[in-house]
């Protein structure tokens, strides 16, 4: 008869320390896919709502403005339902592309928290009711950079986009094709 030998601690010590760094590698792995995958999506939706603006500018001279997305006066909270509809049909796109991936849109002006608690967005944001004077917005987690919508444009005339990434926790910032939006740092703080 043949005695069994058994695993000494050292060994199955060896072994659980190799599982646990395995498993740590795959983790990270996991996070940073997870991560590259969600700044992906929040890119898409940036550049689905840009080009939907930029059409509906071609047609109106002008681009919608949050009222006209939201369908009622700005209240610096996530869009209902109904109000996401009111977007999907005013920019012509796909509901699903605006509200059902990691990063939804969220549309505001005036008074708007950016970020908003609650989530990941890819914020809209117009002038609202104070043209003919200037407005700012500026990042609450990032108070270096402040972007003005300046005196001599009304509600309409631009638009500023803007969403932190998963993966480097770094701000984008996005203005449309005409207006006169300004940031204050174009090296920390630049528009795309």
């Amino acid at each position: 008869m043949h005695k069994q030998r058994a695993f000494t601690l050292v060994e199955i010590l060896v072994v659980v320390t190799m599982i646990a760094i395995l498993a740590g590698i795959v983790t990270v792995g996991y996070i940073q896919y997870q991560n590259k995958s969600n700044d992906s999506q929040a890119k898409g939706l940036q550049k689905l709502v840009t080009s939907a603006a930029e059409r509906y500018y071609s047609k109106n001279l002008q681009y919608p403005t949050a009222t006209t997305l939201l369908g009622s006066a700005p209240t610096n909270n996530v869009p209902t339902p109904g109000q996401y509809n009111t977007i999907r049909t005013v920019l012509d796109t796909t509901l699903d592309s605006l509200n059902s991936g990691p990063y939804k849109l969220f549309v505001c002006s005036g008074t708007c928290t950016v970020p908003n608690a609650g989530g990941n967005y890819v914020y809209y944001l117009t002038k609202g009711s104070g043209a003919g004077s200037a407005k700012t917005y500026s990042p609450t987690d990032n108070p270096g950079c402040v972007f003005t919508f300046p005196t001599s444009e009304s509600d309409g005339d631009s638009y500023l986009m803007m969403y932190k990434t998963s993966e480097s926790t770094a701000w984008q910032f996005y203005r449309s094709g005409n207006g006169g939006i300004t940031t204050n740092d174009s090296f920390w703080c630049p528009l795309r």
